[in-house]
């Protein structure tokens, strides 16, 4: 079982790095050069976004409970699962509202322009990253002690 954890951990960490700093980048470049609308750039990479946060969700789900049944999961997980859920479930139908020009409790009561929310959600993205690196290398030093 724990072999199969440290597999999904590392595509999940490769596929987060992949999408959110060369796919997602790649898609507005050829935007800006005509290839591709906007709109399409934004729609494919927001799908991505919901894809790599349901296998992150996936992944440290199954990764708590792991931990659960040994010991008490780690305080960097219990961040990470709760970024997870916060940029699914809080942060994007804020902006899907705001794309579509449609009423939404959070937006409704905070306000404010796509491009905020949308720097919200990259803040968040950044710090999802950085926690799964540091979490990663931890995983990764308690393994190679244990030979």
């Amino acid at each position: 079982m724990k072999t199969l954890l440290v597999i999904l951990q590392a595509v999940w960490l490769g596929a987060h790095i992949t999408v959110g700093y060369v796919v997602a980048p790649l898609l507005f470049h050829f935007a800006s050069r005509g290839e591709i609308s906007r709109t399409t750039a934004g729609n494919v990479a927001g799908e991505l976004f919901h894809v790599l946060m349901y296998f992150g969700l996936f992944t440290a789900v199954a990764w708590w409970l792991f931990c659960r049944s040994v010991r008490q999961p780690s305080k960097i997980l219990n961040v990470l699962l709760l970024l997870l859920l916060v940029s699914e479930w809080v942060i994007s139908p804020v902006i899907e509202a705001i794309k579509h020009k449609q009423s939404q409790w959070l937006y409704d009561l905070v306000g404010s322009s796509f491009g905020m929310w949308h720097g919200i959600s990259s803040s968040v993205y950044l710090l999802i990253t950085l926690l799964l690196l540091l979490w990663t290398g931890k995983r990764l030093q308690i393994n190679s002690q244990r030979r």
